[in-house]
């Protein structure tokens, strides 16, 4: 994988070792990766990690936080996670490395993820998208429109994704299709929920956010009412299958109530 003049090789699925620089001109990612740990007898079906994208991983390599990136997949796969969600909410257009390793990683991996049963997606908001951000998104929805048999995992990459945003939007396209003689009291929130972009996406079970900051940074806010918070130290370039399982093992542990009293 070529990133500002240097190739990055990327090493099968099912390699326990970090990416490592290297000239090879193959990549390989679909071997399968060795199970690292029983699966938790409840897993969440969908798994949203916000990305501290700050200090930390400007300081590494963005080969890091792929590696990280290829953990959490291999541990989604592994046990029965069906959507991972991500979202860096840091990224400013001095940096726009990150947006170039990602693209690079769509435009080489998709094929190679979707016979894995792994679909690409973006999402985004009406806001405005610079060079970088375009061409991530145009690159996603490309990579989104390739044929999987059997779907295992949905990875959405959110790019400039302001859940604010993206709430106004669906509210403006329900009042776009709502006619004069349409009564208050028949929009809900199922009639909302339709018009969000990815209306498609369930709910969120457990939302992680990494690099020790505690906040949502308006990520996912329709779909993350009720899920499970999870706040690590671990910065994201660290995060590794140990840290995955144990995220998982935490929420196995937790009695969800979605807003309602807690049963004594």
């Amino acid at each position: 994988m070529f990133i500002n003049g240097k190739t990055f090789m990327l090493p099968p699925l099912s390699s326990p070792a970090p990416f490592t620089l290297d000239v090879r001109p193959s990549i390989h990612l679909l071997a399968p990766a060795p199970v690292s740990a029983p699966a938790p007898a409840r897993s969440p079906r969908h798994l949203a990690i916000v990305v501290d994208s700050g200090r930390t991983c400007r300081a590494s390599s963005p080969v890091e936080s792929l590696n990280a990136l290829r953990e959490v997949m291999h541990g989604c796969i592994e046990r029965g996670v069906r959507w991972l969600s991500l979202f860096v909410p840091d990224i400013r257009p001095a940096t726009p490395a990150a947006f170039s390793m990602l693209e690079t990683f769509v435009n080489s991996e998709s094929e190679s993820l979707a016979l894995w049963g792994i679909r690409l997606r973006a999402a985004t908001s009406t806001a405005a998208l610079n060079g970088s951000m375009k061409s991530l998104v145009s690159a996603l929805n490309k990579a989104a429109e390739l044929s999987i048999v059997t779907e295992k995992l949905c990875l959405t990459l959110a790019v400039n994704a302001n859940g604010k945003a993206q709430l106004l939007d669906a509210v403006r396209r329900m009042a776009s299709q709502s006619t004069a003689g349409d009564a208050p009291a028949s929009k809900n929130a199922q009639s909302l929920e339709k018009h969000l972009s990815l209306s498609e996406m369930p709910p969120v079970d457990l939302l992680i956010r990494t690099g020790g900051e505690s906040r949502l940074s308006s990520f996912l806010l329709w779909q993350a009412a009720y899920a499970e918070l999870l706040f690590l130290e671990t910065p994201w370039t660290q995060f590794r299958r140990a840290t995955f399982d144990s995220a998982m093992s935490d929420y196995a542990r937790r009695n969800r109530t979605f807003g309602a009293l807690p049963s004594r």
